[in-house]
């Protein structure tokens, strides 16, 4: 029987979970969470104050997904407005951050805040990329029929007509 209990308070300790310490779950509900699993880091104004503890599809239907996060801070109030952010830590990899509103009305154990993703660094790029590709291949059709024209009228003159 020890060994059972030691063995889970091992598995949960390598998964940074300490089941001695009292946790505050919150959930939240996103279109898309790329880059986003069970241990991601969960920052308050930079200081890392838990994870996300879960992903998973809503059973709507819907399509969307449901993370739930684990604060670790019991002396962090959050205001029922709280957003939970979605965003590029660094070039690979993603973080959530909570992103404290101004109710006075503060979130309850189990509550579903506000969902925020921000664009992951590669969408952002595509996003800027994407209307420079457009003007090239427009002014690669312009600079096309200009050398065929040009084309037509050095042969004309070769000819001597």
């Amino acid at each position: 029987m020890a060994g059972v209990l030691l063995l889970v308070f091992g598995i949960n300790y390598l998964k940074g979970l300490d089941l001695l310490q009292k946790r505050n779950i919150y959930h939240a509900v996103y279109n898309d969470i790329s880059g986003v699993s069970s241990s991601t880091p969960l920052f308050y104004r930079g200081l890392k104050v838990g994870q996300v503890v879960n992903t998973e599809l809503m059973p709507d239907g819907s399509g969307r997904i449901a993370i739930s996060i684990q604060v670790d801070e019991d002396r962090l109030r959050i205001p029922k407005d709280t957003r939970i952010r979605i965003y590029s830590a660094d070039i690979f990899t993603r973080a959530v951050s909570l992103e404290p509103g101004t109710s006075t009305e503060m979130a309850q154990q189990g509550d579903t805040l506000l969902g925020n993703a921000e664009l992951s660094l590669t969408e952002s790029v595509n996003e800027q990329i994407d209307p420079l590709k457009r003007k090239a291949e427009g002014m690669l059709a312009n600079i096309d029929s200009v050398l065929t024209s040009l084309q037509e009228i050095l042969n004309a003159e070769a000819r001597g007509d």
